[in-house]
């Protein structure tokens, strides 16, 4: 209890202005971490590490100018921009004089302070479900304690966010969101509200974000209590401004370049191919996702795939336990559904896979939770399901070295039972059921159970130490990429100063 009171003290009461010190500190490392791998890579010069970064430049420079929703000023309207909020907040930066690469500066300041902000709505909705659900003070002060260093503790995460595109002001307007809808005891109308506003910031901000909106929206009309007429009620105010801005988008597109859908996306998804067949179209989803998931497990988890699951084992706790089982099997539901979209784009495999990063970044939020959730709870099903994942885990790793079905190396899993069963079966899974048994029987026992997850989320950041350095490495390499291509040919126009230049991907 002393160690509770302590962390409630820390960050929960009155103000949690430590809290803020522990979020800023946390931000501002894993920034100047990046950076550092920049600067030694380009000798110390600004440069972002994706060209599509100075693409929200020349939008911003045509907004800041007075010519908004044109790449250059006098080319006419352009859908080419899928991100139409992010490059207004960049704008500002343009007209307070930063200009060309440092541009970037601003970027990166917009990048932080939305990390920060995304940080501090993080908080606000953790103290809201532990007031609504009558958590004690273990969840909360735990929960705020790993918040900052789980959501920034995986590197394609923080890759993404600090690449100066459009990733941590979706990352802060998400949290946002998400606080508005946890905290039911604000007044309901003016809580639908906010939630509908950010719904449409959300979707500006990116169109994947569809699905998202939707899914907050139906949880709201679907909450106790309510009349028919109030679930439709809500369904409108929480979707409508994102409806209603999708369908003012479309008409401009239609009435300004002569199709309703933007030029990104007719660029990027495969479906949209006239040429394409529907096998060929339905081929190309399923790649992608079969891609993205094992992408990301495989490269951005873990510095081993047989170790990749270990950050998501602690994730998958709190949607067992009932005080948290609405909250994260929303969460949960909203990861899914944005890579079942982004599977859409062909590019998702491009740009470090920064397409996915918010449904990781969705599911590193219930990882903390799940920590928190797991050694403050007393449910044994909670217990019991926890254990079977890690003993799962376990037995996969043990049996990887000598297990061989079909002349390849297969880990005893639960997760491969579309094999050929071994011989051995039913005799390994009798024992495995066991180890189950008895590991839910022991995390019934708190001096068990706490450092048996804490055990897990220290194997989870060891094995991303590796990976992190690779992608602060590999930042850095990308920004000299672009130092070396695209500022020499830039220099060299500016030197020929043409009257027309012909630009291509």
């Amino acid at each position: 209890m002393a160690i509770a009171r302590t962390l409630r003290a820390l960050f929960v009461a009155p103000h949690g202005m430590l809290y803020a010190g522990w979020a800023a500190a946390w931000t501002l490392a894993s920034l100047l971490g990046f950076m550092r791998a920049l600067f030694a890579q380009t000798g110390n010069e600004w440069s972002a590490p994706l060209d599509d970064v100075f693409i929200h430049f020349d939008y911003a420079r045509s907004i800041a100018e007075g010519h908004p929703f044109e790449w250059f000023p006098g080319n006419g309207y352009s859908s080419g921009n899928t991100s139409i909020l992010y490059p207004f907040v960049l704008a500002l930066g343009y007209l307070l004089r930063e200009r060309d690469e440092t541009l970037y500066r601003f970027a990166l300041f917009v990048a932080a302070f939305s990390v920060f902000l995304a940080l501090l709505a993080l908080r606000r909705a953790v103290l809201a479900l532990a007031r609504t659900q009558a958590l004690d003070e273990r969840f909360t002060g735990l929960s705020l304690l790993l918040l900052p260093p789980v959501m920034l503790g995986v590197g394609g995460v923080d890759w993404s966010l600090w690449s100066g595109m459009e990733g941590a002001l979706f990352l802060f307007l998400w949290a946002a969101t998400f606080a508005a809808f946890v905290d039911e005891s604000r007044v309901p109308k003016r809580r639908i509200r906010a939630i509908g506003l950010l719904g449409a910031l959300l979707v500006l901000t990116r169109p994947e974000a569809v699905t998202t909106v939707a899914i907050f929206g139906i949880a709201t009309a679907i909450e106790r209590g309510l009349t028919n007429r109030q679930r439709i009620a809500r369904l409108v105010v929480t979707g409508g401004p994102a409806i209603a801005w999708l369908g003012l988008q479309a008409i401009m597109n239609r009435i300004l370049t002569g199709s309703t859908t933007p030029a990104g996306a007719i660029a990027k998804i495969r479906a949209l191919n006239p040429t394409w067949t529907l096998d060929e179209k339905v081929a190309d989803y399923l790649f992608n996702l079969k891609y993205i998931v094992w992408r990301g497990l495989e490269r951005h988890m873990a510095d081993h795939p047989l170790m990749a699951i270990s950050f998501f084992l602690l994730a998958f706790a709190p949607l067992f336990i009932p005080e948290t089982a609405r909250l994260s099997r929303i969460v949960f539901l909203q990861a899914a559904s944005w890579l079942l979209f982004v599977a859409l784009n062909h590019q998702v495999r491009w740009q470090n896979e920064r397409y996915i990063m918010p449904a990781v970044s969705m599911l590193l939020l219930l990882t903390a939770i799940g920590t928190a959730a797991l050694v403050a709870s007393k449910s044994r099903l909670v217990l019991a399901v926890f254990g079977s994942f890690v003993t799962e885990h376990i037995v996969a790793i043990e049996r990887s070295a000598d297990r061989f079905i079909g002349g390849e190396r297969q880990p005893f899993s639960i997760f491969a039972l579309a094999n050929p069963l071994p011989p051995s079966f039913f005799r390994e899974w009798l024992i495995f059921g066991g180890f189950v048994v008895f590991i839910a029987i022991l995390f019934s026992r708190p001096v068990v159970r706490v450092p048996a997850a804490a055990l897990v989320l220290v194997i989870g950041f060891a094995h991303q130490a590796p990976v992190m350095a690779e992608q602060r490495w590999f930042f850095g390499r990308a920004a000299r990429n672009i130092r070396d291509q695209h500022f020499s040919s830039a220099k060299i126009l500016r030197e020929l100063s043409p009257k027309r230049v012909l630009l291509g991907d």
